[in-house]
């Protein structure tokens, strides 16, 4: 059957080659979808395990794991960690500035990195204002960083700015009903506001 179904996906090939049209003539024919042909089937011989890359950190190189790396997998993953610990003139971090900055993305992979690596204090991080990256995620709208950055740190929910801010506080400020209820299910949570208010003042205020 496989044979049959190889031998039917050549001769499909060779016609298409005949008529010499290429891929400019699919175009202009308004094809959308890749044509069945120019699909590979699964490899039935594929292993289905995943693999896991090991990571090396220059900061602390392991000739063991390097040594493990190399006879169990072949390839590693290379990071300094003291590269996501750096401060800028502003006191950020590269998860800071990447959330200040509104890459999304790039803040969850930073994120990402510092939890693999143990790296808490880069992730609590705050700049010379006192904000930490929930703060920024808060202030800036970016509501889904804002849950991502509690559930992988819920640290950062206990961090006030040089205004008294708490994250819970700027949450209800902005009517941030999902961000407030995750920082409600974390102990200990900093719930104080500019001029003595706290997320109760903010709550009233904005009339919840």
């Amino acid at each position: 059957m496989e044979d049959s179904d190889s031998d039917d996906r050549l001769s499909q090939l060779k016609a298409f080659d005949d008529t010499k049209a290429g891929v400019k003539g699919l175009v202009d024919a308004g094809v959308a979808t890749v044509p069945p042909i120019f699909r590979h089937p699964p490899d039935p011989h594929a292993a289905s395990a995943t693999t896991t890359i090991p990571v090396v950190d220059l900061g602390r190189a392991d000739l063991g794991l390097l040594r493990a790396a190399a006879e169990t997998v072949g390839f590693f993953q290379v990071v300094n960690r003291s590269l996501l610990s750096a401060v800028n003139a502003d006191g950020e971090t590269p998860l800071l500035t990447a959330v200040t900055s509104g890459h999304n993305s790039l803040a969850s992979f930073l994120m990402k990195w510092c939890r693999d690596l143990q790296l808490s204090e880069a992730i609590l991080k705050q700049d010379e204002r006192g904000y930490n990256a929930l703060h920024h995620a808060i202030r800036s709208g970016h509501r889904e960083l804002a849950l991502e950055l509690i559930a992988a740190e819920p640290a950062l929910s206990k961090a006030v700015n040089r205004k008294k801010e708490s994250p819970m506080f700027m949450a209800v400020m902005r009517n941030y009903a999902d961000v407030l209820e995750k920082l409600l299910e974390v102990p200990e949570s900093a719930h104080g506001g500019a001029c003595g208010w706290n997320a109760l003042h903010a709550a009233v205020r904005n009339g919840n």
